[in-house]
C-alpha cells in the first residue's frame, strides 16, 4: 500500500508518463498524417499532465508558493483543454 510520500512520487511519475504518451501520440499523428484527434488537443492533455506532474514535485520538494501556481496554470489549461473538445465534438457532429 502507498503511504502518503510514496503516493506523491507515484503522482510526479504517473503524470510525466501520461503527458509523455500524449506528445508521442501527437508526434505519431502527425508524421502519419492521420487526423483521428487534433493534434492540438494532444498538447493540451500533455500540458495539462507536465504542469501538475511539476507542481507535485515542487510540492514533494517543499515549494507550495510555486506549487498552487502550477495547480492554478493546470487549471486554466484544463479549462481550454474542455473547451477545445467541446468545439472539437459539436464541429464533429454538425459534419456529420
Amino acid at each position: 500500500m502507498l503511504d502518503g510520500r510514496h503516493w506523491e512520487i507515484f503522482n510526479v511519475v504517473l503524470f510525466y508518463a501520461v503527458g509523455g504518451l500524449f506528445l508521442f501520440a501527437a508526434y505519431r499523428n502527425k508524421a502519419r498524417q492521420q487526423r483521428q484527434l487534433p493534434v492540438k488537443l494532444h498538447y493540451l492533455f500533455a500540458l495539462y499532465a507536465f504542469l501538475w506532474g511539476t507542481s507535485w514535485l515542487l510540492h514533494l520538494c517543499g515549494f507550495p508558493k510555486l506549487d498552487e501556481a502550477f495547480k492554478a496554470a493546470g487549471a486554466v489549461v484544463a479549462v481550454v483543454n474542455g473547451v477545445a473538445w467541446l468545439r472539437y465534438i459539436l464541429k464533429d457532429r454538425h459534419a456529420v
